[in-house]
């Protein structure tokens, strides 16, 4: 019978080496509030491990191909996605009558130079964002007034007298000639729920307003928790002045 000699080569022990985790969620992590994105995803860690702190955020698809929207008018229902990437606007979008725009929790919205975005008397807007997740509104250039008319904010809704207001929460607005756009204030109409928001580095207003009367109610914005800074004024008189 023959012995079969294997070289040494061949009985060394065989090292495996682990996988990376498929993910960070669950991973140690030391720095309390220390956040990363993961895809969409912005993770913080707790101290402990990392966890998911917002399904999609701005900061994490800032670099993803814009979305561009043209001037015109919405006739049906449209929903912003954060996931989809940054939302270029490059004229003016106007929300028409009995019409919907849903602007998603963590959305990016950069907008050209004169570009704004407004309603109909009978358009609703919702840019409903969250604290961990707010939605951003910007100029496309980087500079303060880039974006808005001398008239109108970046965003642009109106108080109404049957049917649902527009809902602007956790919105921040920044870098506009004005900032927010609250017209047709009366004693007879439902402002729009303004509250969390955050009005930042505008031109003009952080809020501009229209009155449909001169006694018009007008909701007390800070009370409402939105905040103000850096703004050449934080909130003018029904003449918008």
């Amino acid at each position: 019978m023959r012995l079969l000699v294997l070289p040494l080569a061949a009985l060394a022990p065989v090292v495996l080496t682990a996988c990376p985790p498929a993910s960070l969620v669950g991973q140690p992590c030391a720095e309390v509030g220390e956040e990363q994105c993961e895809g969409d995803r912005l993770l913080r860690c707790d101290g402990n491990y990392y966890r998911v702190l917002a399904q999609c955020a701005g900061q994490c698809i800032e670099a993803k191909a814009e979305i561009a929207h043209g001037g015109g008018t919405l006739s049906a229902d449209e929903t912003w996605t954060c996931a989809e990437g940054p939302h270029l606007v490059e004229g003016t979008v106007t929300v028409g009558d009995d019409v919907t725009l849903t602007i998603e929790e963590g959305a990016l919205v950069r907008l050209q130079p004169a570009s704004r975005i407004a309603t109909t008397s009978a358009g609703r807007v919702d840019s409903v964002g969250s604290a961990e997740a707010p939605i951003l509104f910007t100029s496309k250039n980087g500079l303060s007034g880039g974006f808005g008319a001398g008239a109108e904010g970046g965003l642009n809704v109106f108080a109404v007298e049957s049917g649902e207001p527009s809902v602007i929460e956790h919105t921040i607005i920044e870098r506009g000639i004005h900032g927010l756009g609250i017209f047709g204030l009366s004693s007879d109409a439902d402002p729009p729920v303004v509250r969390n928001n955050t009005l930042r580095d505008n031109e003009n207003f952080g809020i501009i307003l229209s009155c449909n009367e001169a006694a018009a109610p007008i909701p007390d914005f800070e009370a409402d928790g939105n905040l103000f800074f850096n703004n050449g004024a934080e909130l003018s008189n029904c003449d918008g002045e």
